[in-house]
């Protein structure tokens, strides 16, 4: 994994971007433990209840998928928030795990 990808900061700002991507209660209610929606905020590869999933695929093709948001998310306000969080975490070197 390269330096930015180690860095985007997706999970520090797990919780801000939670009010994005699950816009209405209807939303929050597939947040459950032990179905594929996330419910704990953490990262892991090819593993879909994570919040953050690095695919199978590696070398030039590896890339994240943030599994938080719904179907009745406004995406391009989504896209703009996780870009937001993901510069932020590459601007402030921040560590790709969760703080509590």
């Amino acid at each position: 994994m390269s330096d930015v990808f180690k860095h985007f900061g997706q999970l520090t700002h797990a919780r801000a971007l939670c009010a994005l991507a699950n816009p209405s209660i209807n939303s929050y209610r597939r947040l459950r433990p032990y179905t594929f929606a996330p419910s704990n905020i953490t990262w892991g590869f090819e593993n879909r209840m994570c919040l953050i999933r690095a695919p199978h695929t590696r070398g030039q093709g590896t890339h994240l998928e943030n599994r938080l948001p719904g179907a009745d998310h406004n995406p391009y306000l989504m896209i703009a928030a996780m870009c937001a969080a993901g510069l932020d975490g590459i601007r402030n070197r921040t560590p790709f795990r969760i703080r509590w």
